[in-house]
């Protein structure tokens, strides 16, 4: 799901810590380790695809996204918070002979019930090359904090050790970090044709490409589609994410296929998916599929299987 955000202001530890070994493992941590969770998890898994025209050539990566309930200790205030846990890692068999190898692990912390994002920590090593072009191999660690009123920025490179904290743009995304629920309640109210079947969110959603903040379009649709998860072709709704007016990120697209998860759970005959539903937000939006694209091709995600995990 497209969550953007950042992490807390603690330059102090911040300093010491990415001074340490280049595998900064630990910015991971620093998040999850202050999470209880109150819920059980829900995990879905996905299989990531290598595809021209459209015509999956090859499986690259499997995929994780698992969605907690639960409490968060803020650094801010000192104060356990009611918030969800959103945790999401793709990995490459290694065989060390592939044209695309990812592994990437990101994890975010929004608010509950309002869904503002308020930390965001990203740990990405891919290497991708698409047919007739030269590969690209990118190693970094990112953090992001909206919690308190000035959002900081930190990116490490762990290749070259540099490290930059200033991002264009950041105001942007510290301004949709509180703005999840208002894109999630217009994908909600689309599919449920609360609006006309096609509309825009025009210039509303914001992503970090190649260190600036670009704007971006988003178009929905109602559609039928298969899922592997259901029987048949799954009503669901199409979000299309494009470069906005002005926007000087010309290459980067992204799309998805997603159903609402009280509608996906009634598809199953799966009790703990269902309860689990029926407790959790009405908006919520679960993604059955999603697409990257690149020069030339793209890389997709299929949702292949969902269910959940008891609370420990």
């Amino acid at each position: 799901m497209m969550v953007l955000l950042r992490i807390l202001s603690l330059q102090c530890l911040l300093l010491a810590t990415f001074a340490r070994a280049a595998d900064d493992t630990h910015i991971i941590s620093e998040v999850t380790e202050r999470f209880r969770p109150s819920k059980p998890t829900l995990i879905m898994n996905y299989d990531v695809t290598y595809a021209l025209m459209n015509i999956r050539l090859k499986r690259v990566a499997n995929a994780t996204l698992k969605a907690t309930e639960g409490v968060w200790l803020s650094r801010c205030s000192n104060e356990w918070i009611s918030a969800c846990l959103i945790d999401f890692d793709v990995a490459s068999p290694r065989t060390g002979d592939e044209d695309v190898c990812l592994f990437k692990r990101t994890v975010s912390v929004l608010t509950l019930p309002d869904l503002k994002i308020i930390t965001y920590a990203k740990h990405n090593d891919e290497f991708i090359k698409p047919l007739f072009q030269k590969g690209r191999h990118m190693k970094y660690v990112e953090l992001y904090n909206f919690e308190s009123a000035t959002p900081t920025y930190r990116h490490h490179d762990l290749y070259t050790g540099l490290v930059e904290t200033n991002l264009p743009g950041i105001a942007d995304l510290a301004k949709q970090s509180n703005e999840v629920a208002d894109v999630l309640h217009a994908l909600f109210a689309a599919y449920h044709d609360k609006h006309r079947s096609s509309q825009s969110l025009e210039n509303k959603i914001h992503f970090n490409v190649d260190g600036a903040v670009r704007t971006f379009t988003l178009d929905m649709k109602k559609g039928r589609t298969p899922s592997p998860v259901s029987p048949g072709k799954l009503s669901a709704l199409y979000a299309d994410i494009q470069p906005g007016k002005n926007s000087e990120s010309r290459n980067e697209s992204f799309s998805m296929w997603c159903v609402p998860f009280r509608e996906l759970s009634r598809t199953t005959t799966d009790s703990d998916l269902m309860r689990l539903a029926e407790t959790s937000l009405e908006c919520s939006m679960l993604p059955l599929s999603g697409e990257y694209g690149l020069f030339l091709g793209a890389i997709q995600c299929n949702l292949i299987n969902i269910f959940v995990q008891p609370q420990k």
